[in-house]
């Protein structure tokens, strides 16, 4: 008997994808290469409304953000735990211009529901330097990606739906009809695997953009933080006196190795507004799996009707992954029509 799905990656995209599928009861197994690097697992997980230097709200915020809870929470008490961490975000200004423009942003595109602001005699917190003051962020967070990864591999398995190997396109290719993984038969598969999509050779074709990122696992002492910071680069905590401070942006040397300099880079960024310094205890390196345009990637490929791809979600995977996926599982059992900006047929020309 075919299997509705396979899903090919487990990561954000992936375990979003499965967990909208398992919701509307159709079959389908996941299909995880755990040789391969994944840059979820070394994703900050920072969920953020407004961004950018000139303070502009996340695209789709309101439908994104609302969700997202939703779909996060449900999870957190089918999985009996915890992934999902409402906190606040302080952004120090850096000095009196960007004071001024993200003042008069606040005002022009009506964010005050959004931000604080908070003088310069106030101090959030004494190891934190902003000595003329900052904007504190609401409907902020940050999402444990590796427990919510770890407890959803952990159901899937309970669920007899997770596999782990390589998928082979080369022998999807000898028989376009029947996508076979081992004994298993399929009718649709999606391809979920962020940055490892630019070698699959059916999507290689796509303008993918990838940038490498690099972060530090620190502890900062009998010091605590209960909000993320972020100005240039991040600190944010993970519990049990552990912080994670990023992260850089690379788009020239795309592997997953650590650098001294990306280290260096961090912890001079951080002195700006970090007055000390933290003891670094690990150090991770990943690649965004973003696109030109940074809108996401769904739908089906321009040439075979039963393969499908969900990727590009870039920085803002863990805030963008809910609410595509539940649209993507909508268009492929329901026939429901995808967002326009994020359709891949908007790359169809690309394609020969």
């Amino acid at each position: 008997m075919k299997i509705d799905y396979l899903i090919v990656g487990q990561g954000i995209a992936g375990t979003s994808l499965a967990h909208q599928f398992a919701a509307k009861g159709v079959s389908f197994k996941i299909l995880q290469n755990n040789t391969l690097p994944s840059s979820s697992k070394v994703a900050g997980g920072m969920i953020n409304p407004l961004t950018g230097k000139r303070l502009a709200r996340t695209w789709k915020h309101e439908i994104i953000f609302d969700y997202l809870d939703e779909f996060y929470t449900h999870l957190e008490d089918k999985l009996n735990t915890k992934f999902l961490s409402k906190i606040q975000l302080f952004r120090p200004y850096k000095n009196e211009n960007q004071k001024h423009q993200f003042e008069k942003a606040i005002f022009l595109k009506r964010l005050t529901d959004f931000v604080d602001i908070i003088p310069a005699e106030k101090e959030i917190n004494p190891i934190i330097h902003a000595p003329i003051g900052g904007l504190i962020t609401h409907d902020s967070g940050k999402l444990d990606v590796i427990n919510f990864l770890e407890s959803s591999a952990e159901l899937f398995k309970e669920m007899d739906v997770f596999l782990e190997g390589n998928f082979s396109t080369l022998s999807f290719f000898s028989d376009t009809d029947n996508i076979e993984y081992k004994e298993h038969t399929f009718n649709k598969v999606v391809f979920c695997e962020g940055i490892h999509a630019q070698n699959n050779p059916l999507f290689d074709w796509l303008p993918f953009n990838p940038v490498k990122g690099e972060t530090l696992d620190v502890s900062i002492g009998e010091h605590h933080l209960d909000m993320i910071i972020n100005q240039g680069v991040w600190i944010m905590p993970l519990g049990n006196e552990k912080y994670k401070i990023g992260s850089t942006y690379d788009w020239d040397n795309l592997d997953f190795n650590s650098t001294e300099i990306a280290k260096y880079e961090i912890l001079e960024k951080a002195k700006h507004f970090l007055k000390i310094e933290p003891t670094i205890l690990s150090q991770s390196a990943g690649i965004r799996p973003a696109v030109k345009d940074r809108r996401p990637i769904m739908g089906k490929h321009p040439k075979f009707d039963n393969v499908f791809i969900f990727n590009g979600l870039g920085t803002k995977g863990v805030s963008l992954a809910p609410y595509f996926s539940l649209q993507l599982a909508e268009h492929l059992i329901e026939q429901k029509e995808i967002d326009i900006e994020s359709t891949i047929e908007r790359f169809y020309p690309l394609y020969s």
